[in-house]
């Protein structure tokens, strides 16, 4: 884990004085699932349930990642036959009373005289004309229609939705009615035949029958009944989702296959290896599929999401942890996931549609005994659908085996009977289908109270936007409290292990350490000349320089503690610094490299018609970057990592490296060749111990960037005694292009011995708000990364702001008008992913006579080039306005980390509407995603500008 351990005293300190005891009786899910609720789950017993139960870890909220105790519930015979029990008890109980309707999406075909009723500011969709109906309803137009046109492409046959509306009762946001509208005289919609200009969207076990009735009134009293019952008469269904919760069943025990054998694909979460399967998807996400999950864990999970960032910190010091999900009931949730774009049906056929939980074929828990333990905990770890069938294989081999010794056979699978289910989930479309053509006005006190669905989260009578509200207000202060008390500067600076990692948030002070670092050393009796400070960049390693000269100028003069013999600078310059070459050989720059690479690619290669030259070198100069990670550097390996879509040009792009390698021969060395020439000379242990002569303090910042190479030169420095501090943030990772492998961040510990960790948790750059958006991404890179606490003042309350728009034009229009508009006197950071956009902005500045470059308060740089940078304020431009390639999904997500977190004060967000850039495979998934980032951000973190 990226997060360092704080001491139990600080974390139990902070919560023992605090109202902690409201945090679990504001959890809605431990209500609903609350094992003590004999007459909803009469089957269930309580201690049985508890010894499962305990095998979900309160603060990681995933599964122990201790085997041996799963495989003790999974062995213990009396938990097998009691689980067995109740799953051969569910899926007899399948009925109208215990399936349900999970999900819905509607299409609609408006008349351009309905889009300007819904969209009439006086009368139209948001205005909620009742006293009563005000009560319950709340309208809200969207700020932007978010991923909804996610890879969209001219001549698509879907809709390019341009407004949506947000319905929710109660003043709760968690019961809504979503609507999305395209309208026909935009660019993208105009001449063009569609089965379907909107669409409707919502959750109906998170309402009653009667609230959907009341909600779609709305529709209905600004379009009139008639127009209405023709709508929706003639309506399409586009998505339908049916499931069934196995009460008592652990999920644990459910192993998950289909009837359909064309299934050939699925995938299982999480994605660790080490970690047991919570949830399996059987087919494709992109198109129906069935998924298994364990919905205890993960409405649970959901809850504590919403409610706050740094659960794992707060977590351990609550009291009642230990017995908060042993008190709940182990469920078990199936769903079938059905999507009809390609093929729509209409909505009146509903009750019609079949639920793939009539393919789903469970493996009966007692067949578990005939598994030997390696095929057991292997399926524990991988319920994927075709290890799942590997193992129904082997028991139905075992079986067989009985069959032929006339022993006693049992099945091997439980299975729903399928006109019972078919006779259900067809009941439970029908009253969906009449609560939808028939909306009501008024709800009567009866049907306020009604719910369809046990789990239906109207039955607890509670506002579940409120209570994540109220959960949040009692954690976020404790969370705050233990942040504050991470490790201290002075500490850390005088900390005497031999290899240090410091992992700091953005503006937590790791230039001040590291400046920290080197005067303590000095004044230990530590040579300048002994002492070598890398970064990452030219200019971040000048910025040493001068923070370091001046520092100790200021501070010490007399003692002359700084020196031009202390080298500072690049991975790469000390390399040269150490090889002495004796050539007059020139070193190339990352740039120079880049555009030497462009040159060489032959204007009438199959390469250059498919792609644009500037991304060709890019993308050529990341395979070459990952090929000198290896001794023996294949091309084919080094495009199918970072580059797969590249692969059919494998023969260019070696004709490519031989020209570059050609134009480099006796002229020029770049950075991969320093490296690869260094690393082969600490083979050598007579060079070593030389450089260790020269170098016996290595200092180096922006360590997640550093590469599969420079991690073995390190390493083999270390293990030759030198003393190694670094610095870094896993969440600002941005070379995995080039092979940096931030994840030997997490192996820190195992890989050097005498070795300490620490953290900075404090953010002094940055207002809360900032902080709370920048935690969000955090988190969303990865969970177990630590999160930050603002520390600036005076305190802010001013959120991101965020402008979506279609075009990039539109975008630098809008933003060199607000920069005009607001006439700041502070810095100014305009952030992009490509040099492209940058030489559009600095076009569209220069044309509006708007002072910027080098020098000035306004400087225009990609997200790569401002790293390390901070002004007051920062415009971050969407990398999805470039049709260039990206990086994967989650290497963008680390890019646009870095480059939300430049900013001081404030903070506008350019975001893409329709981009169709489409993100690289993921390392961990092997997909691809082409959502925008931005588009993703949680509102309640963002200020919207029209």
């Amino acid at each position: 884990m990226s997060s360092s351990k704080l001491s139990k005293s600080n974390s139990k300190a902070t919560t023992s004085n605090s109202n902690e005891n409201t945090v679990f009786s504001n959890i809605v899910p431990s209500k609903i699932f609350d094992v003590s609720r004999n007459a909803k789950y009469p089957l269930v017993q309580p201690e049985l349930n508890r010894k499962i139960a305990k095998l979900t870890n309160p603060v990681s909220l995933n599964y122990t990642t201790n085997i041996a105790k799963i495989m003790s519930v999974l062995r213990d015979r009396e938990i097998v036959e009691y689980q067995h029990s109740l799953m051969k008890a569910a899926i007899d109980d399948i009925s109208e009373d215990t399936v349900d309707i999970d999900y819905i999406r509607i299409g609609l075909k408006l008349t351009q005289n309905d889009i300007d009723k819904l969209l009439d500011g006086e009368s139209g969709l948001v205005k909620v004309r009742t006293k009563d109906r005000q009560k319950r309803l709340t309208v809200n137009e969207m700020p932007n229609v978010g991923n909804k046109n996610n890879g969209f492409k001219t001549g698509d046959k879907k809709p390019y939705f341009t407004i949506g509306f947000r319905m929710f009762a109660d003043n709760d946001k968690y019961r809504y009615i979503n609507i999305y509208i395209a309208e026909p005289y935009h660019d993208r919609n105009e001449g063009r035949v569609l089965e379907y200009n909107c669409f409707i969207e919502f959750i109906p076990t998170r309402l009653s029958l009667p609230l959907i009735s009341f909600m779609l009134y709305q529709i209905q009293s600004v379009l009139e009944i008639r127009r209405y019952q023709q709508l929706f008469d003639n309506a399409l269904l586009l998505e339908l989702h049916t499931g069934y919760i196995m009460y008592g069943v652990s999920q644990l025990f459910g192993f998950m296959l289909t009837k359909n054998n064309k299934v050939k694909v699925g995938q299982v979460y999480p994605l660790e290896k080490d970690m047991a399967a919570e949830t399996t998807y059987v087919g494709s996400y992109a198109s129906d599929h069935l998924i298994g999950y364990d919905k205890v864990l993960k409405e649970n999970k959901m809850f504590i999401e919403d409610a706050v960032l740094g659960w794992d910190r707060v977590a351990k010091g609550l009291s009642g942890i230990n017995d908060w999900f042993p008190n709940q009931v182990c469920s078990y949730r199936l769903e079938s996931r059905r999507r009809f774009e390609k093929e729509p049906v209409k909505l009146a056929d509903i009750s019609t549609v079949k639920s793939l939980l009539e393919d789903v074929r469970l493996i009966r828990p007692q067949r578990l005994f005939d598994l030997n333990d390696t095929e057991l905990k292997a399926l524990v770890y991988d319920k994927n659908i075709n290890r799942c069938r590997t193992i129904y294989a082997r028991l139905q081999e075992v079986k067989d085996e009985r069959i032929e010794s006339r022993k006693k056979t049992l099945y091997l699978n439980f299975r729903f009977n399928r006109k019972k289910l078919k006779k259900a989930v067809s009941a439970q479309a029908e009253l969906l289908l009449i609560a939808i053509s028939n909306p009501i006005k008024k709800l009567t006190e009866a049907e306020e109270n009604y719910t369809e669905a046990e789990e239906n989260y109207t039955e607890t009578n509670e506002n579940y936007s409120a209570a994540v509200d109220a959960t949040a207000e009692v954690l976020e202060k404790i969370i705050d409290d233990i942040c504050s008390k991470s490790h201290k500067i002075p500490t850390i600076i005088k900390a005497e292990e031999r290899a240090i990692y410091v992992e700091g948030c953005p503006g937590s002070g790791k230039t001040t350490l590291v400046v920290g670092r080197v005067d303590h050393l000095l004044t230990q009796g530590t040579k300048a000349s002994e002492i070598c400070v890398l970064a990452f960049t030219n200019e971040a390693a000048k910025a040493f320089n001068n923070v370091l000269a001046k520092s100790f100028t200021k501070r010490s003069n007399d003692l002359k503690l700084y020196s031009k013999d202390m080298f500072v600078g690049t991975f790469s310059s000390w390399c040269n610094k150490l090889l002495k070459f004796d050539d007059d050989q020139d070193i190339l720059s990352a740039q120079a490299s880049l555009n030497a690479i462009e040159r060489l690619i032959p204007s009438k290669s199959m390469l250059a018609k498919q792609y644009l030259c500037d991304d060709i070198a890019r993308r050529c100069q990341n395979i070459f970057n990952h090929m000198a990670n290896f001794d023996e550097p294949i091309v084919e390996r080094s495009i199918n990592k970072v580059a797969p879509d590249l692969v059919d040009y494998v023969d260019e792009i070696s004709e490519l490296l031989n020209a570059y390698n050609k134009y480099k021969e006796g002229r020029y060395r770049d950075f991969n060749d320093l490296l690869v020439q260094l690393r082969e000379c600490l083979k050598n242990d007579d060079f070593c111990e030389w450089v260790l002569t020269q170098t016996k303090h290595l200092i180096i910042d922006e360590i997640q960037d550093t590469n599969i190479i420079q991690w073995d030169i390190i390493k083999k420095l270390y293990d030759h005694g030198i003393h190694f501090f670094c610095v870094g943030d896993p969440a600002q990772s941005m070379y995995g292009f080039r092979g940096a492998k931030h994840e030997y961040l997490d192996k820190f510990t195992k890989t050097f011995k005498n070795r300490k960790r620490f953290q900075l948790a404090k953010n002094r750059r940055s207002t809360k708000p900032l902080v709370q958006l920048a935690n969000k991404i955090r988190y969303i890179i990865n969970p177990k990364y630590s999160i930050s606490v603002s520390v600036k003042e005076p305190e802010s309350t001013a959120r991101p702001r965020l402008k979506s728009c279609d075009k990039l034009e539109d975008a630098i229009k809008w933003m060199v008008k607000d920069i005009t508009g607001l006439q700041s006197s502070g810095t100014q950071l305009i952030l992009c992913r490509y040099n492209k956009q940058v030489e559009a902005v600095e076009k569209a500045l220069k044309k509006a006579d708007v002072k910027h470059g080098d020098g000035k308060a306004i400087q225009v740089l990609t997200y790569h080039n401002g790293k390390g940078l901070e002004a007051e304020h920062c415009y971050v431009l969407d990398p999805q306005f470039s049709k260039c390639k990206l990086s994967s999904y989650k290497e963008e997500l680390c890019n646009a980390y870095v480059a939300l977190t430049r900013a001081k004060e404030t903070l506008t967000i350019l975001a893409c509407n329709c981009g169709s850039s489409v993100y690289g495979k993921d390392d961990e998934t092997g997909k691809q995603s082409g959502r925008s980032i931005f588009l993703d951000l949680p509102e309640k973190f963002l200020e919207f500008v029209d």
